[in-house]
């Protein structure tokens, strides 16, 4: 059984999956995971990967606290090297393919989504 916390995570990626269709993006994989770290999202558009994590938070118009906040460095290291291992398993696949990890802040309210803002190649 999922934890609270997890249930809230997959909401908020299944939002961000939903968009980034509507945006042309083709969702390669979700929850792409090694023992060192996890890829939430790994999409393709225009010839380019995108290494997705999103980041889900419950909507609070006077609050200060921002979803990125949370990306400390040993998160990123891990992502990256996570990043690296999805390149190195995928290798005949994306060998000259440009990529980037790109953050995905989603804002939820009463479990409905309230706005998604992307910051992209975050690294």
């Amino acid at each position: 059984m999922y934890s609270i916390k997890r249930q809230f995570g997959n909401q908020g990626e299944d939002f961000v999956v939903k968009d980034l269709e509507t945006k042309g993006f083709k969702i390669i994989t979700r929850n792409y995971l090694k023992k060192w770290g996890e890829i939430d999202i790994v999409a393709l558009k225009d010839g380019e990967l995108h290494f997705i994590e999103v980041k889900s938070v419950t909507y609070i118009p006077s609050s200060d606290f921002r979803p990125e906040d949370n990306m400390h460095y040993d998160k990123l290291k891990r992502l990256q090297r996570t990043c690296q291992s999805f390149l190195a398993q995928h290798m005949r696949q994306y060998h000259d393919t440009d990529w980037q990890i790109d953050l995905a802040c989603v804002y939820l309210e009463n479990e409905s989504l309230k706005k998604i803002e992307y910051i992209e190649n975050i690294i």
